[in-house]
């Protein structure tokens, strides 16, 4: 009876044995996954750090949208009139060029072209004198800054009183205001007058200079 009972417990511990092997089998199982999924995650992040990382611009050139136009870096002007000009009725032609930056100023056409869309300031000084006019009598001068030779942005009208030497005046202007990309800008003569007779005054000289405020 008691042999018995010990082969009774014996193979009641087999059993047991038996099943205590199925949790250690999905224990090793869960291992192995669990390794698989951690080797995977390695081999992921290798890869990611060996592609070549995108630039912003290649990020631009990729967006959806419809990017504007690169402006130069610097956008400023001076041009200069130093010789004697007739006052005619005419666009301004400017004989020197002291700074071009940007090449937003064309010397051939004398009229700056607006690079892109912003806020620009310009200024205009020109000096002049009466000899041409009769003794004594005044002469008056207006200058006109044309965009795209058909619309008036700003004027000026300058006027000296006359004498028996000739009197100098000057015409200036100074203004900012916001420019659309390709706006041609130009400096006309409107008008020369000498009250009393006499033939209309001359350019003795001018400067003619701007630059962009900001970007839009």
């Amino acid at each position: 009876m008691h042999l018995k009972s010990h082969v009774f417990n014996l193979s009641n511990m087999k059993k047991y044995i038996s099943y205590c092997k199925i949790p250690v089998l999905f224990f090793v199982l869960l291992c192995s996954s669990m390794k698989t999924d951690a080797q995977a995650f390695v081999d992921k992040k290798e890869a990611t750090n060996d592609k070549v990382l995108v630039t912003p611009s290649q990020v631009r050139a990729t967006d959806q949208h419809v990017l504007p136009p690169q402006a130069p870096a610097k956008c400023a002007f001076e041009a200069l009139i130093t010789r004697s000009l007739s006052g005619a009725t005419s666009r301004l032609q400017f004989q020197a060029v002291s700074y071009n930056d940007g090449n937003a100023f064309s010397p051939a056409s004398n009229e700056f072209v607006v690079p892109n869309n912003g806020l620009y300031f310009f200024s205009f000084n020109l000096l002049w004198n009466d000899f041409g006019c009769n003794w004594g009598a005044p002469a008056s001068a207006t200058v006109m800054i044309m965009k795209n030779d058909r619309e008036a942005v700003q004027s000026y009208t300058g006027i000296a009183p006359g004498s028996a030497s000739g009197g100098n005046f000057n015409t200036a202007l100074s203004f900012s205001k916001k420019f659309m990309a390709g706006d041609r800008l130009s400096i006309h003569v409107i008008a020369t007058l000498c009250d009393g007779g006499g033939t209309a005054a001359n350019i003795r000289g001018g400067v003619f200079s701007g630059y962009r405020i900001y970007s839009e």
